[in-house]
């Protein structure tokens, strides 16, 4: 199977949006769905349903999805060791899409210029992807909000994320915004002390897991959903979202987890302080 099939799937699950994906992976929207129809027809089942503006898996899809990212990691790995051998300088850095757009974006440009003598890899994963790819060693640090607390796994709270509610226009009061909820995945926690905060919160029209996915809605269809700054102001070409006065505001720790048991490394340690420094820059 053309590995690529395998790679634009995770794309499109990645960014729900066939067009978005296709910029991504530098081809056009008609390569994406036919390298999607050629998958499925492959597998012998539908990957993904196609509602218009809710693009998401199937079952299939999901049963699917952990053996995408296996054969993906697989490959990688092979063309890694064909080419060379694994790099001693080589650090792979996971973490979740929201913590990436939010609080990294530019840090990759910085730490290359400071040249650190280091080659990263960056992968954004699920949280289920960065604890599994953890505990295999795959990965040697990794970003997300809610870490399993375990004795083989090393976590520090590095950052934190403040989401209010932002609605596409201004002067709604919290009710009126709710009324077209766009829920956000920012982890079990989130949707925890959301229900304790807004009791009466109606069920979403839509479920998405990037606050990018989530503004380009508010923008297009309109509704409100809960976002940081960073996400929601007025740097994209769609303008500005507004806050909502009376809304709760919900924080996100965001924490650093590495591997227990591996061993002392000064590359990893380099990366380590340059994403604290970064971290505690934009703080």
């Amino acid at each position: 199977m053309d590995i690529e099939l395998v790679r634009t799937f995770l794309e499109v699950n990645r960014l729900r949006h066939f067009g978005r994906a296709a910029e991504r992976l530098f081809v056009t929207p008609a390569a994406v769905s036919a390298r999607v129809r050629l998958l499925e027809e492959h597998l012998g089942a539908v990957l993904f349903s196609r509602a218009r503006n809710n693009i998401h898996l199937t079952p299939a899809g999901q049963r699917f999805l952990p053996h995408a990212e296996n054969m993906v990691r697989s490959w990688q790995r092979a063309v890694t060791s064909v080419g060379g051998g694994e790099r001693t300088d080589m650090v792979a850095l996971g973490s979740l899409h929201s913590i990436w757009n939010v609080l990294l974006d530019g840090w990759l440009a910085q730490v290359y210029g400071q040249d650190l003598g280091v080659a990263l890899q960056v992968e954004l994963l699920s949280s289920q992807a960065v604890v599994s790819r953890m505990r295999e060693q795959s990965l040697d640090l990794a970003l997300m909000y809610e870490p399993p607390q375990a004795r083989d796994l090393r976590v520090d709270a590095v950052s934190r994320v403040s989401l209010a509610l932002f609605a596409d226009r201004p002067g709604l009061t919290a009710d009126e915004a709710l009324s077209g909820y766009v829920h956000v995945d920012w982890g079990v926690q989130f949707a925890m002390s959301l229900s304790r905060a807004l009791p009466g919160l109606p069920e979403p029209v839509l479920r998405v897991d990037t606050p990018e996915i989530a503004r380009d809605f508010l923008c297009r269809r309109g509704g409100a959903a809960f976002l940081p700054e960073t996400v929601s102001g007025g740097g994209s070409a769609d303008g500005p979202l507004h806050p909502v006065t009376g809304a709760p505001r919900i924080d996100r720790t965001v924490y650093l987890v590495e591997s227990a048991e591996a061993a002392e490394s000064a590359v990893r340690d380099r990366v380590r302080a340059a994403l604290a420094a970064w971290l505690e820059a934009r703080a």
